[in-house]
């Protein structure tokens, strides 16, 4: 008889553990968002580089060390070019006779190699070119500088600051 009084079934264990699942959400949500704010640092220095394929000699031409350059789509600063690399681009090529895939040059077209400095944040999550862009290898990057832009770089390697 003294069960009787009490109706709690079911359905109120399952809105009981809802809850409890949606507090530990948020709290687990906002504690996270405040050490990552506790761990940025910025100023920091990142070097970069950033791979252009399949170029003409006068695309390649254009970029000059010290250019500064820009995300092309919504043109925030990501960094200044301080060395270019310029080698003749390859391609694979699927040999027939011997089914093996070998790397051969295509004339008149090269590959770029930019190593790029930025002043960034960094934090344990991410890198931001100038606090505003996201830097992470393997990456596409649709950048511009003075006079040019390329839609077609990847971003190689990615060296953070001390």
């Amino acid at each position: 008889m003294r069960g009787e009084n009490r109706k709690f079934n079911g359905f109120d264990v399952a809105l009981v553990v809802i809850a409890l699942l949606v507090a530990g959400g948020l709290w687990l949500l906002l504690s996270n968002r405040d050490e990552a704010v506790e761990d940025s640092r910025i100023g920091d220095e990142v070097v970069y580089l950033v791979e252009v394929n399949n170029l003409f000699a006068w695309q390649a031409e254009q970029v000059q060390i010290g250019d500064r350059l820009q995300e092309a789509v919504r043109h925030v600063p990501i960094g200044e070019v301080i060395d270019i690399d310029v080698r003749p681009f390859e391609t694979r090529v699927y040999e027939d006779a011997t089914q093996e895939i070998t790397f051969q040059s295509v004339p008149d077209r090269y590959t770029l190699i930019l190593t790029v400095r930025a002043e960034a944040e960094v934090t344990e999550q991410e890198v931001l070119a100038e606090g505003e862009h996201p830097i992470r290898g393997g990456m596409t990057l649709h950048f511009s500088g003075p006079g040019y832009a390329f839609s077609s770089g990847i971003i190689l390697t990615l060296l953070r600051g001390e």
